[in-house]
């Protein structure tokens, strides 16, 4: 007869032994994980609006975190309904977390721009402070991951589409990213440390 996880769980907090008690939440978290894995990426998809890329990590994010916190879960509900709300709560911050980003775009693109293509904003007319602003755009990328400057070059001075990179992106870094959705989601976060860079002044 299958182990019920909750009842696996509640033999673990039992448990007096801190070795048994931690090797019998892993075997929770895994049964928890093999059990509802499938349907828990199928309810982040939905939650973040049929979003494939970021359903995927959301739920990935969300297994993390459960395991992380599963000593610390009281019992006052199923586990496997534990794990659904740290998903849902997941989903929230990431459906906030892409508006504030779309925000952060529309109203510092053309800041942004003025860095990398000063002669198209009439703020920056003279050239001495057009050169200081390109040699600060180019110090601040310097100072970010290899593949952050690359990929904020390669869309922001270049102007290339996120198709066309996602092949030489791979061949530079690795495979980690595979899908022209998963480039985009990194592009925006190395936006916003850029943003946070250049506003900061560092």
């Amino acid at each position: 007869m299958p182990v019920d996880p909750d009842a696996l769980w509640r033999e673990a907090m039992a448990e007096a032994s801190p070795f048994r008690r931690a090797q019998l939440l892993e075997e929770v978290a895994t049964m928890v994980i093999d059990l509802a894995g499938a349907r828990l990426r199928r309810y982040c998809v939905r939650l973040l609006d049929g979003d494939e890329a970021r359903g995927e990590d959301a739920a990935q994010r969300a297994f993390l975190t459960f395991w992380k916190v599963l000593a610390r879960f009281a019992g006052r509900s199923a586990i496997e309904t534990f794990l659904f709300g740290i998903a849902r709560n997941v989903c929230l911050r990431d459906r906030r977390d892409t508006g504030r980003a779309a925000r952060l775009r529309a109203e510092h693109e053309d800041d942004i721009r003025a860095f990398v293509h000063p002669d198209d904003l009439a703020a920056f007319d003279e050239s001495r402070e057009r050169r200081d602003r390109v040699d600060e755009l180019e110090r601040v990328l310097a100072s970010m991951e290899a593949r952050e400057a690359w990929l904020l070059r390669a869309r922001l001075v270049d102007e290339r589409g996120y198709a066309e990179l996602l092949a030489p992106y791979q061949r530079r870094f690795g495979p980690h990213i595979t899908t022209v959705e998963g480039l985009r989601t990194a592009f925006f976060h190395a936006r916003r440390r850029l943003e946070a860079k250049l506003g900061a002044g560092s």
